[in-house]
C-alpha cells in the first residue's frame, strides 16, 4: 500500500507546508515518519481524513507504507467530533481495554532491521529505550530458546512504552513494551483482542488487559486511583474501528497539571501568593519532586534579591539637619547609583518612597521571573 492509496497527497503537502504535519527521516534507513503537530489540533482541517492518519505513519521508498498506527481517536463526548458523542455511538458492544499511561510505540521492519518509533520520531528518548528493550528481549529469546519474534504479515504491532523515566501520571511496577494493537496496513483493520493475546503469548510479551461486561454508564462513573481509563473500540470487522477514550476524573485533573505546568507557572502561583503546597499532596512523586525543586529555587532567588536591596538600602546616607527632602533624595540617588547591583536599583527607590510591602514583593517577583524557557514539566524530560 502506498501513501496515495491512504490519503490526499496534495492536502498532505499543504499540511506539511503549513506545519500542521511534521516529517522526520530515519537517521540511517530510507524511512520517514509523519506526525501531526500541536498546531493541527486547533486547526479546522482536523478530522479531514489526512491529518488523522499522520500519527506515526511510517513510509519507505516509493511512498510504500511500512507501518500504520492507530488513526487519531478522541475522548468520549468530544463536541467537535460528532462520532464520539454518546448518542452517535454504534449500538454494538465495544471491546473495552485498559488505557495505559505511557508512549505509543510503533514497530517497523526494513531490510533486516527492526525498531520501535514513537508518534513522531525514530530517535526520541522513548523510541531509543523501546528499540533497545525490544532488541534485548529479541536477543535473549534467540540465545536461550532459538526463537524469533513472529508478527502476523500485513499487521503493524503497536505497543505502550512503559518505563520509570517516562512516567506521566500513573506509576507502574514494571518496565516493558505492552502489546496494545495489531493494525492492518491495507485497511486499518484491528485484530481482535483474542488474536492480540495469542500473538503476545507466542512472543512472550505482555498484552493490554481487556474487560467484559462493563457498560458505558459504569465506565464513565469509575475513578480508580493510579489508572488512566479505558479505550472503547467499535469494530466493523472490515476496516478501521471507531475508537473513543474514557478517562478517570482524577487522572484528567492530574494530567492537566503535570503536563501543563512549567517554571513560569510555578512562579505565577508563588507571585500571586497561592498555596503551592496544594500541588505537593495527591500528585505523582516525580512531579512533586520537580515542583519542590522549582519552589526552592524561586524562594532562594527571592530572598537573595530582596536581601541585597534591603542591605544596600540600610547603608544609605542619613538625612542631616536642615537638609531638604529634595537634597536628601538626591544624596540617596547618588549613593544607589554608585552601588554594583544596578539591576535592583528600582527597589531602592521603592523603599525610599515607602511603598507598601505588597508592591515591593511584587517588584522582586518580577525581577526573578523565569525567562527564555517555557518547557513544561513533561518536556523537561522528567
Amino acid at each position: 500500500m502506498r501513501l496515495d492509496d491512504l490519503l490526499n497527497r496534495e492536502l498532505l503537502a499543504d499540511h506539511v507546508a503549513n506545519r500542521l504535519v511534521a516529517v522526520q527521516p530515519h537517521p540511517v534507513l530510507p524511512l520517514w515518519i509523519y506526525n501531526y503537530t500541536q498546531h493541527a489540533q486547533f486547526d479546522p482541517h482536523w478530522g479531514d481524513g489526512t491529518i488523522d492518519y499522520c500519527r506515526g505513519l511510517i513510509v519507505g521508498p516509493d511512498d510504500e507504507i511500512i507501518s500504520r498506527p492507530f488513526k487519531k481517536f478522541h475522548n468520549l463526548n468530544t463536541e467537535s467530533i460528532p462520532e464520539t458523542m454518546e448518542a452517535n455511538l454504534p449500538t454494538m458492544e465495544p471491546t473495552v481495554t485498559q488505557k495505559l499511561d505511557g508512549s505509543l510505540g510503533i514497530h517497523y521492519a526494513y531490510d533486516g532491521f527492526e525498531g520501535i518509533a514513537t508518534r513522531g520520531s525514530f530517535t526520541s528518548p522513548q523510541a531509543q529505550w523501546a528499540t533497545a528493550w525490544y532488541n534485548k528481549i529479541k536477543a535473549g529469546r534467540k540465545l536461550n530458546f532459538n526463537k524469533e519474534f513472529v508478527w502476523p504479515k500485513g499487521l503493524t504491532p503497536l505497543f505502550e512504552i512503559i518505563y520509570s523515566e517516562n512516567r506521566i501520571v500513573v506509576k507502574y511496577d514494571y518496565e516493558a513494551l505492552v502489546l496494545i494493537g495489531l493494525v492492518g496496513v491495507q485497511s486499518g483493520y484491528e485484530a481482535p483482542h483474542a488474536m492480540l493475546r495469542d500473538v503476545g503469548h507466542k512472543n512472550e510479551l505482555p498484552v493490554v488487559r481487556a474487560f467484559r461486561n462493563l457498560p458505558l454508564a459504569q465506565l464513565k462513573s469509575m475513578n480508580i486511583e493510579n489508572e488512566e481509563g479505558y479505550v472503547l473500540s467499535y469494530t466493523n470487522f472490515v476496516g478501521e474501528p471507531l475508537k473513543v477514550k474514557v478517562k478517570m476524573v482524577d487522572y484528567v485533573r492530574l494530567h492537566r497539571v503535570v503536563t501543563g505546568m512549567n517554571a513560569r507557572s510555578v512562579w505565577e502561583l508563588m507571585k500571586a501568593g497561592d498555596e503551592i503546597d496544594k500541588f505537593e499532596t495527591g500528585y505523582p512523586e516525580h512531579f512533586t519532586n520537580w515542583l519542590h525543586k522549582w519552589k526552592e529555587k524561586l524562594q532562594q532567588e527571592f530572598i537573595k534579591v530582596s536581601s541585597v536591596a534591603l542591605d544596600i538600602f540600610v547603608g544609605r546616607p542619613l538625612k542631616v539637619e536642615g537638609e531638604t527632602n529634595r537634597e536628601y533624595r538626591k544624596a540617596c540617588a547618588l549613593y544607589f547609583l554608585a552601588q554594583p547591583r544596578q539591576d535592583v536599583k528600582s527597589l531602592f527607590f521603592m523603599l525610599l518612597d515607602e511603598k507598601d510591602t505588597a508592591q515591593f514583593m511584587a517588584a522582586v517577583w518580577d525581577m526573578i521571573e523565569p525567562r527564555g524557557d517555557d518547557k513544561t514539566f513533561r518536556e523537561e524530560g522528567q
